[in-house]
């Protein structure tokens, strides 16, 4: 049960959060790329770092229907990592760490997952979601 300090607290939470996470969504920038643009992502398994806005993009082409998109700095210690077509991994060479498809850690030191964009194939240009 709250005391009415502690119910003041909840309250502005999550006022504070409910005006806050949806401004940073409205920051989300909508990016398209056309596959002309990456050759390596016209077949399963390629992929190809880009700069985008600035910072650099790894695409990887997973599946004939699905591009995925990621930073491509290692949490552990900014190595790049690379996509493994034969492990369907992320592999980061300096000490390592692997990263599912999905961008969860699989082994190595990284302490945190590696960062994923939201990203989508539509005919032959990737979209891809910047939120920063």
């Amino acid at each position: 049960m709250f005391d009415r300090r502690g119910f003041l607290k909840a309250s502005i939470g999550a006022i504070v959060a409910a005006i806050l996470l949806p401004a940073r969504r409205a920051f989300a920038k909508k990016m398209a790329v056309g596959l002309d643009k990456a050759e390596a992502l016209k077949t399963v398994g390629g992929s190809v770092t880009l700069k985008i806005k600035d910072r650099s993009i790894l695409f990887v082409r997973d599946t004939e229907a699905t591009v995925r998109a990621y930073d491509p700095t290692c949490p552990h210690q900014n190595c790049s990592v690379a996509w493994n077509a034969k492990a369907a991994n992320l592999q980061c060479p300096c000490h390592a760490s692997s990263f599912s498809p999905d961008g969860k850690v699989l082994s190595g030191p990284s302490p945190r997952p590696i960062r994923t964009y939201e990203c989508s194939l539509s005919g032959e240009r990737i979209i891809v979601t910047l939120d920063d």
